[in-house]
């Protein structure tokens, strides 16, 4: 839970800000500088939050016969640190970047896509009696587009019923 924590604190305040950095005045950011904010801020999150990946997967790996096992977090982080230097804290980080720099602008990128899907047909901001806040609608939308590109029929949602 540190580790993810961490990594979306960093991430989300990255991505806000090279994602404001990238958009044009008024205007908002495309959906090209969103999967590029998305990557750039998927660099320093991975870096920093591999610390604590590396001391939860040592807390997690079974320890081989004749070698101690970890135990806690900080106990990890300074036997780590003695045994195989501040560098043994970033083992690992290379792959980690790989993985979850694409990961990261691809997934915030489909995020803000089908945020943004049905912009100008926005739902009033209050209790409207046929959308809460949008959910209907947002889940309506992203059901069409699943259905538009790969051609199953899915099932719309009809929640007005739970709110009167």
């Amino acid at each position: 839970m540190m580790r993810d924590a961490i990594f979306s604190s960093i991430y989300f305040t990255a991505y806000e800000n090279i994602k404001t950095n990238l958009s044009d005045g008024d205007n908002p950011c495309t959906m090209h500088n969103t999967l590029l904010a998305g990557f750039l801020a998927g660099i320093p999150a991975s870096l920093i939050s591999t610390p604590a990946d590396v001391v939860k997967t040592r807390l997690q790996a079974r320890a081989k016969p004749g070698i101690e096992p970890y135990t806690g977090m900080a106990k990890t982080g300074v036997r780590i640190i003695a045994e195989e230097g501040l560098s043994g804290l970033f083992k690992g980080t290379r792959a980690r970047c790989l993985v979850f720099t694409p990961q990261q602008a691809i997934t915030i990128f489909i995020y803000e896509f089908l945020k943004n899907y049905h912009e100008p047909h926005k739902q009033p901001t209050g209790y409207h009696p046929d959308s809460f806040w949008g959910l209907k609608h947002t889940t309506n939308s992203a059901l069409n587009i699943i259905e538009k590109y790969f051609d199953h029929g899915l099932p719309s949602f009809d929640i007005a019923h739970i709110f009167s």
